[in-house]
């Protein structure tokens, strides 16, 4: 037994006062003998012990009631089988959820986060110093953090307060997964789960099912751990008219165009929402680029409304930018009232476009739809600038010094190549270079077939077959010089949009999508089905047969098509799905990407690679090669890394890169925001606390008590580790006790009342 206020336990050496009491009470009595005694010997002997025993019986009921008081007031704890006591170890596990809402404001002024945090430092306070104790951010994605000593913990709680972790939604069962397989992994037999939360009506009553099966692993557990609530918000189970807490919030949607080039204007559109019962009048919402104010504009928003703003802004240079977009709003939750976005401003793309059938008549020539698509603006003659700047030559008005100013190369229906040009491509592909091959009617099989494959330093990555002609399409055209026999068939072949296997083809819009489906295949040289190392079929046909091949060869790519970019073979050059098709297949070959990297925590960052040749001011060509660059993450904590991946985007804000590349130093933004992908249900800007009829019934089913702070949290824990407090026992004893000598001091008050009456009645007696 454990005493929780061990010197108040001294008091029960007050039971000595009826000791001292009683004998001195004894003492202030002398016997003396007198004459008829002797008559009164057998009615005293009969009486004598029953007498004493009531004596005793009654002196021990009164040492019994100080003793009884002073152990209630120190409130003893009898300790369960099943541990020793405070000395014992145990185990606690605490999920901590690091969602974005958990940064809103209490009415104290701290976030819930920072409450949290006090909370769980008091509560290892109190615990053993050899409990282990971990923490798992149960937000997305989960981790775990485990703590050997009090110290370490103590350190993380600080760094947690100087920088909070803002992860995604809360994780339920990611999370529970961890704590779980953590504490099974403890040698002891006391083991406890607590969860501090906020207790958002998205993470609770549209996740019952989850949690419901986390109430059943609980309890499937060799030893189930106690798990209990910590509720980091305001009101506990109080109803109160309006749930919802005022708060709004804002986020950049879309910029457009997708390719940005120097001096030509963008656009930033942005959704403004105000998600309480209060309306947002005048509200100043300004755009900063690289933490200079560019603009501002005023906004006023309803009750439970959204509206769209748009600023326009007009890059000087090539490099990247940083945009935000803030709201000036005095609300619950700070953090969602910016919303920023990576803006990528790129030189054009030099592509060159080898056209085997070149033509004086407009849009007849192989590589006119090509050159329309990507320079579009050229050809119309609007005057903006094109994402591209398009080459066009014949197949044999090329070399090797013609090519080293390109990015990419574009062979349209290219007859051949001889085995000098084969073997200049290829090593102008080896160090980054990207090649797309469209055959045609006028490419020769057979010469083809006798260039080298990829494996052997060519740039063949299939065999070529003979052509596939459906029976509705117009016969070879004058002068094509393809000996391999066509084949004729009434088949209709489209394009097979859920084959696609790379993420340039599926990132497509739907539109764009649905638009592939309808093209119509009339002609085509199919790929065999034994590919090289390295190479992959990424799009295939409606018939099974691949369309595109994507192969690697050394720094660079080769996009092999089984169907040529004009009309002749198909109508995809009418569809509207070729311009972004074509765009976004030219700068992956190019190892650009032009869209912002936005993503979702925990989603790796693919970090672009530097342009496979820069062109330096004195006209030389030099690789662009990356050797190791500098990763700084929204704690602004400096990493050296190596690759071109990077892993750790838990945190949300802003990422940057930085690396040397020649004499320039080049850097790369990532944002990463859990409003990417997020459902309009489970936005975590809505502050709408669960319902409290709803959540008291629900979670008292399952027997999970929730506490407002640690002291509520450790007295009940104290009842399941220790066992249960006893002190209303001795309360109880002491009444009893007290009851007990009350009957019988009662008891001989009236016998002595009625000796006392039966002495004057002998006395009115009389004598004869």
């Amino acid at each position: 037994m454990t005493f929780l206020n061990a010197i108040l336990a001294m008091g029960a050496t007050a039971f000595v006062l009826p000791l001292v009491i009683h004998l001195l009470y004894r003492s202030r009595f002398r016997v003396v003998e007198w004459g008829a005694m002797r008559f009164l010997q057998a009615t005293r002997s009969s009486n004598s012990r029953r007498f004493q025993l009531k004596q005793w019986l009654l002196l021990l009921l009164r040492c019994l009631i100080p003793v009884f008081l002073a152990l209630a007031m120190s409130r003893p704890l009898m300790q369960s089988w099943s541990s020793g006591g405070l000395g014992s170890s145990l185990s606690l596990a605490i999920l901590l959820d690091d969602s974005v809402s958990m940064q809103a404001l209490r009415e104290d002024s701290t976030t819930r986060w920072n409450y949290a945090l006090s909370q769980i430092a008091q509560l290892r306070e109190e615990l053993p110093e050899n409990a282990r104790v971990a923490v798992v951010l149960a937000g997305t994605p989960p981790r775990i953090i485990e703590t050997e000593t009090r110290a370490d913990l103590a350190n993380w709680l600080r760094a947690a307060r100087e920088n909070p972790s803002i992860a995604g939604s809360l994780d339920s069962e990611n999370s529970q997964s961890l704590a779980l397989e953590w504490l099974g992994r403890q040698q002891t037999s006391s083991r406890f789960m607590l969860l501090a939360t906020d207790l958002e009506e998205k993470d609770w009553a549209a996740k019952e099912e989850s949690w419901t099966r986390f109430a059943d692993r609980l309890s499937e557990q060799i030893v189930a751990p106690k798990f209990s609530l910590l509720h980091t918000a305001d009101a506990l189970f109080e109803p109160t008219e309006q749930r919802l807490l005022r708060n709004g919030s804002i986020y950049v949607r879309e910029t457009s165009p997708r390719w940005v080039t120097p001096n030509e204007p963008i656009e930033l559109k942005a959704v403004v929402f105000n998600d309480s019962h209060e309306a947002c009048n005048d509200t100043p919402i300004r755009l900063f680029i690289d933490g200079k104010e560019v603009e501002e504009q005023r906004i006023s928003l309803g009750p439970n409304s959204q509206t769209e703003v748009t600023f326009r802004w007009t890059p000087s240079e090539t490099r990247e930018y940083l945009a935000r977009i803030a709201m000036d709003l005095d609300d619950r939750l700070r953090f969602d009232n910016d919303s920023y976005i990576s803006l990528r401003v790129l030189s054009p793309v030099r592509v060159m476009l080898v056209d085997g059938d070149r033509k004086p008549e407009k849009m007849a020539s192989e590589s006119d739809y090509l050159k329309l698509a990507l320079a579009p603006f050229s050809q119309l003659a609007t005057g903006r600038s094109d994402p591209f700047e398009c080459t066009v030559v014949g197949p044999n008005e090329w070399g090797e010094a013609q090519i080293q100013n390109s990015e990419v190369i574009v062979l349209c229906n290219v007859p051949n190549l001889t085995e000098s040009q084969s073997s200049i491509l290829a090593n102008w592909v080896q160090r980054g270079g990207g090649l797309l091959v469209f055959p045609g009617d006028r490419t020769n099989g057979e010469a083809w077939n006798r260039l080298p494959l990829l494996e052997h330093g060519g740039i063949r990555s299939t065999e070529v077959k003979p052509r596939w002609i459906a029976e509705s399409a117009l016969p070879l055209a004058p002068g094509a010089s393809n000996p391999l026999s066509p084949v004729e068939s009434d088949e209709k072949i489209a394009i097979d949009t859920d084959s696609f296997q790379w993420s340039k083809l599926r990132e497509l819009s739907r539109p764009s999508l649905e638009s592939l489906r309808d093209t119509l295949i009339e002609a085509y040289t199919p790929i065999t089905d034994s590919l090289p190392k390295g190479s992959q079929v990424v799009a295939k046909l409606s018939n099974g047969d691949a369309w595109i091949v994507r192969s690697t060869l050394g720094r660079g790519t080769v996009l092999w098509f089984s169907f040529s970019c004009d009309r002749s073979d198909s109508n995809l050059p009418s569809r509207a799905a070729f311009v972004p098709l074509v765009q976004r297949i030219v700068s992956d070959a190019a190892e650009r990407d032009a869209r912002s990297a936005l993503l979702a925590p925990g989603e790796p960052w693919s970090i672009p690679n530097p342009p496979p040749r820069e062109i330096s001011t004195a006209g030389q060509v030099q690789d662009g090669l990356r050797e190791s660059l500098t990763v700084i993450d929204p704690f602004a904590a400096m990493r050296e890394w190596q690759g071109s991946e990077w892993l750790d985007t838990r945190q949300q804000g802003v990422y940057e890169a930085k690396w040397k590349q020649g004499p320039l130093e080049v850097r790369s933004l990532a944002v990463v925001d859990s409003r990417v992908g997020e459902a309009e249900d489970q936005r975590e800007s809505r502050l709408l606390p669960w319902s409290p009829n709803s959540a008291k019934t629900w979670l008292e089913e399952r027997n999970w008590p929730v506490s407002q702070s640690t002291s509520d949290y450790l007295t009940a824990m104290r009842a399941d580790f220790l066992g249960r407090e006893i002190w209303s026992w001795f309360w109880i004893g002491a009444v009893l006790c007290f009851l007990a000598e009350m009957a019988i001091e009662q008891s001989y008050r009236s016998k002595r009342g009625t000796k006392a009456k039966a002495i004057r009645r002998a006395s009115e007696v009389p004598s004869r």
